[in-house]
């Protein structure tokens, strides 16, 4: 039992000695994956992020946001995952045959140097089978994935269902 127990010490101080060394480059790669609104090595910068309230007994909801490319490569949105629902896709609304339709995209062109803003209308995140009803002051987090490798997770305010923050108006695809 006493040989059992030195062995065990000596497993644990191990342990603790490669969390203290790995702690470091862990928090150096996970800073490097904040969607805070501070630009990444990458160059890509997510900003205002927000969703609307979900209407009745909804199911789905849409995420809008910017995407800032200041980097000098362009890169790809490639997709995205979110707790608060079961499944996410990038959409599209396009126009066939007269009627407007929502389209799956398989990814999102960043070009360097520009802005690409998903809107109302336009290009945003569809967020299949809510967990739970989007609440006007709620926040979930949205993490998304570029071809890069860079992961950027961003907190999504939710607005009310007939609202859209400040600022929004008026923004092409392209900026």
């Amino acid at each position: 039992m006493r040989n059992f127990t030195g062995r065990l010490a000596s497993v644990a101080a191990m342990l603790a000695c490669l969390g203290a060394l790995s702690g470091p480059a862990l928090a150096e790669q996970h800073s490097h994956q904040s969607g805070s609104g501070q630009e990444t090595a990458s160059g890509i910068d997510v900003r205002s992020a927000w969703a609307r309230a979900s209407a009745g007994r909804a199911v789905n909801g849409a995420a809008y946001l910017a995407i800032v490319n200041s980097g000098s490569e362009d890169d790809r949105l490639t997709g995205a995952v979110s707790a608060a629902a079961a499944r996410t896709e990038i959409h599209a609304h396009v126009e066939r045959d007269g009627v407007m339709r929502m389209t799956k995209l398989d990814g999102l062109d960043i070009p360097a140097g520009k802005t690409v803003t998903l809107k109302p209308g336009g290009l945003h995140i569809m967020l299949f089978r809510l967990r739970s009803p989007l609440r006007k002051g709620g926040r979930f987090d949205l993490e998304l994935h570029f071809r890069s490798g860079v992961k950027k997770t961003v907190e999504v305010e939710v607005h009310p269902i007939g609202g859209r923050p400040m600022g929004h108006e008026g923004h092409g695809a392209h900026k």
